[in-house]
């Protein structure tokens, strides 16, 4: 089987995917899949913030992810196009942090519950949309309490 031609995201456990593609994408979380119930309105709420966004090259990976995290990518430098790395959320207490993954054309959103920091690996499959924005949300019945991203645009 050839790989797939669209990016993936694949943290650690289930699936959703929110366009239909040929090709399959594989999306795996820690956590359940994510919410389309939840209100869209951004409320801002400092005490939930996200403290920092960083990014790892992967060292060490496998078919189930990411099992060990490298080097810090530096901020003004570009994510490997056709290789793993990990995306870090740094925050206090316990979150439910919703990831989005948005390219020209398509979209992959996952949910993880997870204390003091979550993460998603992610592989562009060789970056073929020109950018790609990760948006980091902080969710909540109400809605959403704080929102971060990371947006790389890659040269043609």
């Amino acid at each position: 089987m050839s790989p797939p031609t669209i990016p993936l995201v694949r943290p650690a456990l289930t699936a959703r995917r929110v366009r239909d593609y040929a090709a399959v994408v594989a999306l795996l979380v820690l956590g359940a899949p994510a919410c389309s119930d939840r209100p869209t309105e951004l409320v801002t709420d400092p005490n939930l913030k996200i403290e920092a966004l960083k990014v790892y090259r992967c060292d060490v990976f496998d078919q189930t992810g990411c099992l060990a995290r490298g080097t810090q990518i530096p901020a003004d430098t570009l994510p490997p196009r056709a290789d793993h790395f990990v995306v870090w959320a740094y925050y206090n207490g316990l979150r439910t942090i919703e990831w989005r993954l948005v390219w020209p054309g398509d979209s992959i959103i996952i949910d993880k519950t997870s204390s003091d920091s979550s993460h998603v690996w992610i592989t562009l499959d060789g970056g073929r949309a020109p950018y790609y924005t990760l948006r980091v949300l902080v969710a909540t019945s109400q809605g959403f309490a704080w929102a971060d991203s990371l947006r790389w645009v890659f040269p043609n």
